[in-house]
């Protein structure tokens, strides 16, 4: 797994600058079956909450971007009843803010 800092900015907040550990979205998808990116157009993300992402295929596999991500500054990120925001959450490393993060997150979907 990666570990890295990200600074998480949205509108009326503080930024907040958190560690976070996870793996491309692309190596965990990859590693299911090396060819389930072939002839995918985007990665369709789906959270516990009913909030549903399309990252577009170029950027699933821009490198050092999409992440897949479990932990916090070193700790589980927490389900959604627990007050967290897991149990995994999609970080767009290279957005500036955070709107396109997907907390929650619970499926993908290939299109």
């Amino acid at each position: 797994p990666d570990k890295f800092t990200q600074t998480l900015r949205s509108s009326g907040k503080e930024p907040v600058e958190n560690t976070y550990t996870g793996v491309p979205l692309s190596a965990a998808l990859l590693a299911v079956d090396q060819a389930i990116l072939d002839n995918t157009s985007a990665v369709i993300v789906k959270a516990v909450d009913g909030y549903t992402i399309a990252y577009p295929i170029d950027e699933v596999l821009r490198e050092n971007h999409l992440f897949l991500v479990w932990e916090r500054d070193g700790r589980p990120l927490g389900t959604k009843d627990e007050g967290g925001s897991g149990p995994l959450l999609v970080i767009p490393r290279q957005d500036e803010f955070g709107q396109r993060w997907c907390k929650f997150a619970i499926e993908a979907e290939l299109r």
